[in-house]
């Protein structure tokens, strides 16, 4: 199906745009947010505990509140099925909730707060992180996996595409793991200073890594060979590939800058490319559209901004005054939403319709 990406003219694609949005104050924290696999519901993960659900039957416009946790939600990801999500908590469990508000405990990990969730349908594979522990739950809800051969606190989880290997970053670097043979025989990928999080390039030729003070790391999973990146104003805390794996783009300083992934070298050499847009002064939460080769900005100050190909962005939210978290598109590319620091959700209908 087309959307209004795909249309000619930018400004007629942008002027319709006011019509087709709806925002709403969900009056809690916002952790995250997604669409699951089939794009028909939309959750937005919050710091009360609770993931409220919209469904695309009505537009995503009637939400429903569901208690996942008894504290925060701390880490969140769309679950390994259709019509599901993935939470961890401060209270220690992990639970699948489905569209529907029927929440599975699926692990309960004691007293440390579950701060980093991944999931792989390829593989059918769910992965939970408390402290150095890490289990892997498999479709059953049964805990394949369980272990916590990690130099320190683990702050980020990925899955290789085809869901075969798990990465597990933590305070000085990256332990890969087989999951059929997890707990055994890992490759450690050691880094100076603390990572906060990293991902998997969809190709799954490249790990990227950001750390605390202002850099990226990114490794060629091939040979292990590394790569420093740098140039931030503060941490990069939202990476974001393209689909094909060639690019990607990061927060962590006034404008998003996108670094080539494109050949086997990937950025060795290169310098990155900076995309000014003059709508903010700190850039918080990037995505790209999976149709279109159009770049989602997220802005300290609320506002979203999307940029398609080269040419020049505009804002498809408004200001809230409060920095955008998450930004989240249907897989058909039909569906758009963002949600702020503060719990301000922006809904956005991208389908393309026919003018007069």
């Amino acid at each position: 199906m087309a959307t209004l990406l795909d249309t000619p003219a930018p400004d007629s694609y942008f002027s319709r745009l006011a019509s087709r949005r709806r925002s709403e104050d969900l009056d809690a924290p916002a952790v995250g947010l997604a669409f699951d696999r089939k794009g028909e519901a939309l959750a937005v993960a919050l710091g009360d505990g609770s993931v409220r659900i919209f469904r695309r039957n009505d537009g995503f416009t009637l939400g429903s509140a569901v208690q996942a946790h008894k504290g925060q939600v701390l880490s969140f990801a769309r679950d390994i099925g259709a019509g599901a999500f993935l939470t961890g908590g401060d209270d220690g469990k992990v639970v699948s909730v489905s569209a529907e508000g029927t929440v599975t405990v699926l692990a309960e990990l004691g007293r440390r707060w579950v701060e980093a969730v991944a999931t792989s349908p390829q593989g059918g594979l769910r992965a939970a992180a408390a402290g150095k522990r890490v289990v892997l739950i498999d479709r059953q809800g049964r805990i394949t996996g369980d272990g916590d051969d990690h130099p320190r606190t683990v702050t980020g989880l990925d899955f290789h595409p085809k869901g075969k290997r798990l990465a597990v970053v933590h305070g000085d670097g990256v332990t890969l793991w087989w999951t059929a043979s997890f707990g055994k025989s890992p490759k450690r990928l050691p880094v100076e200073g603390q990572l906060i999080g990293g991902r998997i390039s969809p190709d799954g030729d490249w790990l990227v890594a950001a750390t605390g003070d202002s850099t990226l790391n990114a490794w060629r999973l091939a040979d292990g060979h590394k790569l420093r990146m740098a140039g931030y104003d503060t941490k990069v805390r939202s990476l974001a590939f393209t689909p094909n794996g060639r690019m990607l783009a990061t927060s962590g300083s006034s404008n998003v800058i996108v670094w080539s992934f494109a050949g086997r070298t990937g950025p060795e050499g290169k310098a990155p490319t900076e995309i000014p847009q003059p709508y903010g002064t700190g850039v918080t939460a990037v995505l790209w559209h999976p149709k279109s080769p159009t770049l989602m900005i997220g802005y300290d100050h609320g506002l979203v901004v999307a940029v398609p190909g080269a040419g020049t962005g505009a804002p498809i939210t408004e200001p809230s005054g409060s920095p955008v978290v998450d930004i989240a598109i249907s897989d058909d590319g039909d569906w758009l939403a963002a949600v702020t620091e503060n719990g301000r959700l922006t809904v956005l209908d991208m389908r393309a319709r026919q003018t007069a």
